[in-house]
């Protein structure tokens, strides 16, 4: 019987290197009731305890409740949205100044108090653009706040230092409960990665001396890739 012939690999098979991984930063988790003594905000009756105020989304450190870091929505049981927004939910910073609901920012819609670190809504449920809907049982009133950004215009193009924000929220109103939403709406699809792997072309260029302000001429382009060792030799 004829024997097979023995099969021998056409070429020297090259060890596979495995790709440089380089793992993504995860995003800093903002503690949102990391709030300084002096800008803290009293949420909810004087004496309330630490369970009562962490059920209305307020943060209590023992003696005092108050209101955090983030987007803070309240539903009265009279008719009335409280919504209690930080500069912090964004980075950089939220200018307050731009948030505005869909009924604009005129009496009863503007802020009813603010500080430097928030901004204080109070209005009610029937004013300021708000949508009513029934849902399950439920009365769902429905607004949406969202904050303005500036561009400027200069020699090199135009730049924002501000960000921009857009949320809704809701007040769910049934004949035995009141509950309270609030949804994040991302417009804008985040940023890549600030370090990935992609390619990379480094340029060398000798001069003699004579033509510092120029280097050589672009004729012969010496390129590589990168971490691959290669000799040089100059006269």
């Amino acid at each position: 019987p004829q024997q097979p012939k023995p099969q021998f690999p056409l070429q020297k098979p090259v060890p596979q290197q495995p790709e440089p991984q380089f793992p993504l930063q995860k995003p800093v988790q903002l503690d949102k009731c990391a709030v300084a003594d002096s800008e803290q905000i009293q949420c909810g009756l004087p004496g309330i305890s630490g369970a009562a105020c962490e059920a209305i989304n307020c943060c209590f450190n023992g003696q005092q409740c108050f209101y955090g870091r983030a987007v803070t929505v309240q539903c009265i049981r009279d008719g009335q949205f409280v919504v209690v927004v930080s500069r912090d939910v964004t980075l950089p910073r939220l200018s307050l100044d731009s948030v505005q609901l869909l009924g604009g920012n005129d009496p009863p819609c503007a802020p009813v108090g603010s500080t430097p670190s928030f901004a204080i809504y109070q209005f009610p449920v029937t004013a300021c653009g708000t949508s009513v809907m029934e849902d399950g049982g439920y009365v769902v009133y429905e607004n949406r706040m969202t904050s303005s950004y500036e561009v400027g215009i200069g020699p090199y193009g135009s730049i924002t230092r501000d960000s921009h924000f857009e949320f809704l929220f809701q007040c769910r109103y049934s004949g035995t409960s009141v509950e309270a939403l609030v949804v994040e709406v991302n417009s804008v699809p985040p940023p890549p990665p600030v370090a990935a792997p992609g390619p990379l072309r480094v340029e060398l260029r000798l001069a003699n001396g004579q033509c510092v302000t120029k280097g050589c001429a672009e004729g012969k382009v010496l390129s590589c890739v990168c971490l691959k060792p290669f000799k040089l030799e100059s006269g």
